[in-house]
């Protein structure tokens, strides 16, 4: 293995800097497109930890070695770790990329990871993404101890409850969708994020 790549300030690519309450670190990128996968990282109920420019590795091709540093690591709940490759579509479709990807995934396959490229139609889908992006955006939200048992506790005593109605009932008009938002993004409580946020979203206790 390789040491770990460092980012840092570069004349070519402008770093985006993602912070992650799953980890309790700041995640550093490369490109927009790498930026908006932490989202789908951060809110994937199903990984438990996942870092930006892991260790690198050794692969070759036509007898050459080369080096080689994955965009992400992921661990999931069931102590697997993945490595991703993140590339626009257009790319990733190439022969040549895929002849020099296929390098890669058996050298790391080798090293007893999976590694797997995503492009764009999986990261930026509408309004998945939209979404995700709320939810990082209310994840630190302050909500009393209180209103979140009154907010779990009217979800529980009602079927296909609203954000609308959770805020007349316990919200008395005001609006909650910020302290629901948070809950959500918190894993307390679910909704279906493939329909936009709105005051119509139902959500539900997990």
């Amino acid at each position: 293995m390789i040491s770990k790549r460092v980012l840092g300030k570069s004349a070519i690519n402008n770093i985006y800097r993602f912070p992650s309450q799953k980890t309790g670190e700041t995640i550093f990128t490369e490109s927009t497109l790498e930026f908006n996968a932490c989202f789908h990282f951060e809110y994937a109920p199903q990984v438990v930890y996942f870092e930006s420019q892991p260790l690198g590795f050794e692969y070759y091709i036509e007898n050459k070695v080369h080096i080689y540093t994955a965009d992400f690591a992921s661990i999931d709940r069931q102590g697997i770790r993945r490595l991703y490759e993140v590339k626009p579509h257009k790319i990733a479709i190439k022969d040549s990329f895929l002849h020099e990807f296929k390098a890669k995934k058996e050298a790391a396959l080798d090293l007893g990871f999976e590694l797997v490229v995503i492009d764009e139609t999986q990261i930026c889908i509408k309004p998945l993404l939209d979404n995700l992006k709320v939810l990082h955006r209310y994840v630190m939200h302050e909500c009393s101890e209180e209103l979140h048992r009154q907010i779990k506790s009217e979800v529980l005593s009602v079927k296909n409850v609203t954000i609308e109605d959770i805020s007349k009932s316990v919200g008395h008009g005001g609006n909650l969708t910020c302290e629901i938002c948070a809950l959500i993004a918190k894993g307390e409580l679910g909704s279906d994020l493939y329909e936009p946020i709105n005051n119509q979203t139902r959500v539900w206790v997990l």
